[in-house]
């Protein structure tokens, strides 16, 4: 399905709507909740802010309902004249399920409702899009590039992007072709070396452009992600850090920008440096294939999955459209949520993230054990007789996937971020001997347990796959069938989470334990998006909870908000409104059912 009619990481949008009198507000109870303003994490500090920091805090922009309500509550302002409102779909009359006073909505039936792939739907295309993003303020590449500049045309007409290489080298992140890789490769063959691959083929950092491939994603694709379907990140190679050399002391390019891709979603995250003021400007391109427009009875079908994982995915695109975090925010692709953190004065600022920074890098196709065990996941599902059937993946030449480096990414993320770690940094050297040794990590559950507290986003899986060995068979199986039989693909195959072994699924905080209290789901599922340090200018912000002072900020809610957010955790897993996101986290039925009822109880009798 395409991602303008059909998708599921950015960013600011709708202002805090107001509330009638009649809507009620529980009293705060003093011997509940104190309440200092001072030290609270609500409070504004008055420290100066760039102009696009003050815009991403501050400056509504209007956004259709769909993606308005998508990741946020509930209580809307009406629509002005110029917005797009979607409709909703009316939904046939069933009988609501009372269950200790929570009433549980009948299913609806799929095909009824608006999809989390459909959460683009309503935005700005073509020209006019292109045009909104290019009259906001920035100097970074994707603006440099796309945007017409003093008065010229720009570099590159986004509708002649037709392909992800293709977009690769409009930006500067090109790859040499798999025929020039191979000549390079024969040349070593010829001249008698050792290892002609590794002497011919092209490696990370060469010509400016660099790359790393991993088998497991904290991102907004967590759930797509494995060693057989990995996450590509491709970036602007850092300079050269001779040892012992302080990060303050390197000459660091302001012109750097990262792309993360994976097969399976009809688009590529960017983030680009900005020029002038150092901030990291967030982009979505969205694409669609011809498969898009398939129909079937009259009714549009989309892609199946074999046209969404193999390199049909990567080449033939027949609409191009970019997305900044500003249109992006009050939906479930804002990453803001990930990539801004507070710096040194509290001031929410933006930043690239690599939770694994340093070796072993444990989940990252490297030259490490670990990596090399990714590597050779991979390799089983996608090559036939030990070569690759595909030319490119992620735009890569294939025989130079061997040559990923999460080395050169972490060079980058401590040169663009002016630190040598990583908040709540997930330690493989310290983790992976533990797993071995015990089973089990101290090290790991401690900064699980930062997560479980609200203080970070959810860390990486503990152990190195995050398929059990069956499903690995199983869906290389899948792959070789494909490759050697040429039998399609089966349906939901891109849903790599269905895969997952329960252990990953509870490690990457993707489900919870059934022992998990509904304040501690409130805290791991919904304080990433609905916190204090997210856009408070935004619907989202209706149901903001501050997990270090949960009473207090459960007692402001309003009712009305309240009531809409436990009628949303009983929508479909796939539904565009569901809390929270079936993209980031699922819960039970019966953690559904008990949240409800502990949100219920929030609500002031009548």
């Amino acid at each position: 399905m395409s991602v303008l009619n059909s998708i599921v990481l950015f960013f600011m949008g709708l202002s805090l709507v107001s509330c009638s009198s009649s809507v009620s507000k529980r009293p705060i109870l003093k011997q509940d909740v104190a309440v200092n303003n001072a030290n609270s994490s609500n409070a504004k500090p008055s420290t100066q802010t760039s102009p696009r920091t003050q815009a991403r805090n501050t400056i509504p922009s209007p956004l259709p309902d769909n993606s308005a309500l998508a990741d946020q509550p509930m209580i809307q302002d009406e629509p002005a004249e110029d917005e797009q409102v979607v409709e909703e779909v009316e939904e046939p009359a069933q009988e609501e399920v009372n269950n200790d006073e929570v009433m549980v909505p009948p299913p609806l039936a799929p095909g009824s409702y608006p999809t989390a792939e459909q959460f683009l739907e309503g935005q700005a295309t073509g020209a006019d899009q292109m045009a909104k993003i290019c009259a906001r303020p920035g100097n970074d590449r994707i603006r440099n590039v796309f945007c017409p500049q003093g008065g010229n045309d720009a570099l590159v007409n986004l509708v002649e992007i037709t392909s992800l290489r293709e977009f690769q080298a409009a930006i500067g992140l090109a790859f040499p072709s798999f025929e020039e890789n191979a000549a390079s490769i024969q040349a070593q063959v010829d001249l008698g070396a050792e290892d002609p691959v590794a002497e011919g083929a092209l490696r990370s950092g060469r010509d400016g452009v660099s790359y790393a491939i991993t088998s497991h994603s904290s991102s907004l694709v967590k759930s797509f992600t494995s060693a057989i379907n990995p996450r590509a990140v491709i970036f602007s190679t850092p300079v050269a850090r001779p040892e012992d050399t302080a990060l303050a002391d390197l000459d660091i390019p302001a012109d750097v920008l990262a792309i993360g891709f994976v097969r399976g979603e009809q688009f590529v995250e960017i983030a680009a440096k900005d020029q002038d003021t150092g901030e990291i400007n967030f982009f979505l391109l969205a694409f669609t294939q011809d498969c898009n427009a398939r129909e079937e009875n009259g009714v549009v079908i989309g892609c199946t999955d074999t046209e969404l994982l193999t390199a049909s995915i990567e080449e033939g695109w027949t609409g191009v459209n970019i997305y900044e975090d500003t249109d992006l925010n009050n939906t479930i692709g804002d990453c803001l949520r990930c990539h801004v953190v507070a710096d040194e004065n509290g001031i929410p600022t933006t930043t690239y993230r690599m939770q694994e920074l340093l070796p072993t890098w444990t989940h990252w196709f490297s030259p490490n054990p670990e990596g090399q065990a990714m590597l050779n996941q991979h390799k089983a599902a996608h090559q036939v007789d030990g070569v690759y059937v595909e030319q490119y993946f992620a735009g890569i030449p294939t025989q130079s996937l061997d040559f990923s480096s999460p080395a050169d990414l972490q060079n980058f993320v401590q040169q663009q971020t002016l630190s040598e770690e990583q908040p709540n940094e997930f330690r493989g050297d310290l983790i992976t001997p533990q797993i071995r040794d015990f089973g089990m990590s101290t090290i790991w559950q401690g900064i699980y347990d930062v997560y479980a507290a609200g203080n970070a986003i959810a860390p990486p899986y503990a152990s190195l796959s995050v398929l059990s060995e069956a499903e690995v068979e199983k869906v290389t199986g899948l792959y070789q069938n494909y490759y050697v039989n040429n039998v399609a693909l089966p349906e939901n195959t891109k849903h790599t989470y269905e895969f997952f072994s329960d252990a990953a699924s509870q490690g990457m905080a993707r489900t919870f334990a059934e022992a998990d209290t509904p304040e501690q789901l409130l805290i791991k599922a919904c304080s990433s998006c609905h916190n204090p340090m997210q856009n408070q200018g935004i619907s989202r912000a209706n149901f903001t909870i501050d997990p270090n002072n949960l009473t207090g900020s459960l007692a402001l809610l309003d009712d009305a908000v309240i009531e809409t957010a436990i009628s949303r955790i009983f929508l479909p897993e796939d539904h565009l409104q569901v809390m929270p996101p079936s993209r980031d986290h699922v819960l039970s039925e019966t953690q559904r059912l008990e949240l409800a009822k502990y949100l219920k109880a929030l609500i002031t009798p009548p």
